[in-house]
């Protein structure tokens, strides 16, 4: 058996494709694959073949294929290839003609309008993308209400980066009743990317993006991009619905070590004031099993900030009320000492020095108040020696020394305390 990787990899300039002595190993493996991806592999999901299609035509490698679509490498699937062919039987697919059925079959000629749209999807999957611009073109010309002329359009625009008319395409194929679960995604994209999305409501907008990513995933339950993109909405989505976590759970479940699915659950837990799920969920992601991306990277960091602030805010709050500021501020220190994200050090330090700075100005003032100038005096110039006092705080703190040397020239014994 040759190799997977080399089969999957053959072009039709490759001598496998075109050499008589060789096109044979290739056309027989060809169709044991084909019969194991429509018979064999994911007897769980018997759109294996067409997900794992999808996939290719949507850019992705052939190893990041075989891993979403099959949940193996490329060595293990060809072991589960060759087991599968080692059984010595294959299974056959038959449909019985339903009782009372005619025993004629009558032909109709395809319209002009399907053979184009045909003969483009097929110059499209041989990379003849121009060709198939022009056939699905022609397609649209005589049949205006046909999806498959607009997919093969929205597939071309993507395949040329064409934001605008991928939109265009992908919108009337849904608006006609495509079943390509891919129209949605690109309809989404070119939904956020337009300029109608900066007028809109951050929440209304996830809810539409949502909405469309919920109904890909209707189509093709296999769609992981579908599940990463409608978790990446539920930061934002409003409202949120039950069947947002229902869809997400459904995606964990058949891609469990997907980091951007795990942060949409635990966005929607957050959101829940659920912390026990939302800490279960972050934990999940410290495997080095799960895939992370950038913004699942980010989502996690920025989630875990939130909650070591949502429970150090309050305690803060009731020291300040009771006016123990020194409590409050060894409190500071040791939420700074546990922490080891940098980021969050770096806002932990400014929130205490400002605790700090406000403190310390109040006792000066305080003691100006009473007439303590000195010791008023002695207070500013402490604070000003402090590290990392913004300009801000030191325009303060300066006023506050120009308000104290005022007084000291009006008020009998100049600079010293009475």
């Amino acid at each position: 058996m040759m190799p997977l990787g080399q089969l999957l990899r053959v072009s039709q300039s490759d001598p496998l494709f075109n050499e008589s002595d060789r096109t044979g190993i290739f056309y027989a493996q060809s169709w044991a694959l084909l019969h194991y991806l429509i018979f064999g592999a994911r007897k769980d999901s018997p759109g294996s073949l067409s997900a794992y299609l999808q996939a290719v035509r949507g850019g992705r490698s052939i190893e990041e294929t075989i891993q979403s679509v099959f949940g193996a490498d490329e060595n293990t699937f060809q072991r589960q290839l060759a087991a599968y062919l080692s059984r010595g039987k294959a299974f056959r697919l038959s449909r019985p003609i339903p009782e009372g059925a005619g025993s004629e079959v009558t032909v109709v000629d395809a319209t002009p309008g399907e053979v184009a749209a045909a003969q483009a999807r097929l110059a499209f999957g041989t990379g003849n993308v121009d060709l198939a611009r022009e056939q699905a073109s022609h397609a649209v010309s005589l049949a205006p209400n046909r999806t498959g002329a607009h997919e093969v359009l929205a597939w071309v625009a993507s395949a040329q980066s064409n934001e605008a008319e991928i939109g265009v395409h992908a919108e009337q194929a849904i608006k006609l009743g495509s079943r390509d679960a891919w129209m949605y995604l690109f309809f989404g994209s070119a939904l956020q990317s337009s300029r109608d999305a900066q007028t809109v409501p951050a929440g209304e907008l996830a809810r539409a993006l949502a909405n469309l990513m919920e109904q890909a995933i209707k189509l093709d339950p296999t769609f992981q991009e579908a599940y990463q993109n409608l978790a990446a909405q539920m930061a934002d989505v409003e409202p949120l619905r039950p069947s947002d976590r229902e869809f997400l759970a459904a995606g964990k479940k058949r891609f469990p070590n997907d980091g951007r699915i795990i942060m949409g659950l635990a966005l929607i837990a957050e959101r829940g004031d659920d912390r026990r799920q939302v800490d279960r969920l972050l934990k999940e992601t410290d495997s080095t099993a799960v895939d992370l991306s950038s913004w699942s990277r980010e989502s996690r960091d920025l989630m875990r900030r939130r909650s070591v602030l949502q429970d150090l805010e309050p305690r803060v709050r009731a020291l300040i009320s009771d006016h123990n500021i020194p409590e409050a501020l060894i409190l500071y220190d040791e939420t700074i000492g546990n922490t080891t994200d940098a980021f969050l050090e770096r806002q932990l330090k400014t929130d205490r020095l400002g605790l700090a700075f406000g403190a310390a100005v109040e006792i000066a003032r305080a003691a100006r108040y009473a007439g303590q100038l000195g010791e008023a005096r002695r207070q500013c110039e402490e604070i000003l020696r402090w590290p990392d006092l913004s300009r801000n705080q030191r325009s303060v703190v300066t006023t506050e020394l120009q308000l104290i040397n005022r007084e000291s020239l009006v008020r009998p014994g100049g600079n010293s305390d009475p």
